[in-house]
């Protein structure tokens, strides 16, 4: 059995992974979202102490604000000692993993004092963030479980399950690391404009015809950590805010080459268009997609979900669906994302579905089912 909770995270992501059987559960925990979701964290990590289970492993894939947020508020809101009990592992790329490594294998090319004040000292929200979760982490006496160099190509066995690392490569953790500059200015492909993207105007197959964008050239976003889960026949990608390039050439190297059957993808960067690639598409035979958005970045931009990502998805497959967290196209698109064509042609003829995931779950197959919403009770499995 494996139920994942695609969860509400405003801007960012937030995920939990619940698998097992009715002798032994294993629980994920996936970023958590921005601050005002440290609720949501404090409620699983309380719900799990209470059930005298342990969340196996924290996933903190990288130090944007929409995705760490609410693992600082929600960890400071929980007892140290219940803190302690209950999380077993955290995997987070800091400073201190990366020159630990670097220093072991001599690869250190600036000092430990300058990578410092780049990683640690930076003014950009996202470099702040991630100190206030170190230094949380820290003052919660969970130090001993952090595990703070991950990179693509190792894995990690939790319960029965495997977490293949896709992202990020040793050479992208490393620009992060050495080169952090500041990313205030807004991304390229939309501007700092709060308009609808022209494209959503368009029809998906119109779309379909038009090239990918280029692939998101983001420093702290090509440091996320993206993985492949396994646990008997489920197999779903969780690919944070990860680059196309790099998370698909770890998956074609793991599968040889060959095509691989998943059961979910968990987009990345909110579905946006510059997080997939017809690389990726040609490698995977998937039908269901999670889109973790509310329909804006953090900086107001309507650039996610990508109407050219959807249509992509389109292009490689016979049906879509899509399970979300928001209903995005509604409020922060105002129904205006798809047109009348596109309803015609995909909606109504069920070539793509949309859903917006409650506590009402969605059965992607037998042993394996989406929510929308955790709620704090008894767990019986």
């Amino acid at each position: 059995m494996v139920d994942v909770y695609l969860l509400k995270a405003k801007e960012g992501d937030c995920l939990f992974v619940r698998y097992g059987n009715e002798n032994e559960m294993h629980n994920i925990l996936i970023d958590g979202g921005c601050a005002e979701c440290g609720h949501t964290v404090e409620r699983i990590i309380k719900q799990c102490d209470n059930n005298n289970e342990k969340i196996d492993l924290v996933v903190v894939t990288h130090v944007d604000e929409d995705h760490i947020g609410g693992l600082i508020t929600g960890f400071a809101s929980v007892n140290e000692e219940i803190l302690k009990r209950s999380i077993q592992r955290i995997a987070f790329n800091t400073s201190r993993g990366f020159l630990q490594h670097n220093k072991l294998n001599g690869k250190i090319r600036k000092t430990e004092e300058a990578v410092k004040v780049i990683v640690c000292e930076g003014d950009g929200c996202s470099i702040g963030d991630a100190k206030s979760l170190c230094d949380i982490i820290n003052e919660k006496g969970l130090k001993c479980k952090l595990e703070d160099y991950i990179v693509s190509g190792t894995e990690m066995i939790i319960g029965n399950a495997k977490l293949t690392i896709l992202s990020p490569d040793e050479q992208s953790l490393s620009a992060f690391m050495n080169k952090w500059e500041e990313e205030n200015n807004c991304e390229s492909a939309g501007g700092c404009s709060n308009e609808f993207p022209e494209e959503i105007y368009k029809d998906l197959t119109a779309l379909k015809k038009e090239k990918y964008p280029g692939a998101d050239a983001s420093l702290s976003n090509r440091a996320s950590i993206a993985f492949l889960f396994e646990y008997e026949d489920v197999k779903i990608l969780f690919l944070g805010d990860a680059a196309a390039p790099i998370y698909t050439k770890e998956l074609k190297k793991y599968m040889k080459n060959e095509k691989i059957s998943i059961d979910v993808v968990k987009m990345s960067h909110h579905g946006s268009s510059r997080s997939i690639s017809k690389r990726f598409l040609d490698s995977i035979d998937a039908e269901v997609f999670m889109v973790s958005s509310n329909g804006t970045t953090l900086k107001g931009q309507h650039t996610v979900p990508g109407k050219i990502a959807i249509a992509k998805l389109l292009n490689r497959r016979n049906k879509v669906i899509l399970l979300n967290n928001y209903c995005w196209w509604k409020y922060a698109y105002q129904n205006q994302y798809f047109t009348i064509n596109d309803i015609r042609e995909y909606f109504d003829t069920k070539l793509l579905e949309l859903y917006k995931i409650s506590d009402n779950p969605y059965m992607v197959k037998e042993g394996l089912n989406i929510y929308g919403e955790f709620k704090p009770k008894k767990i019986i499995s």
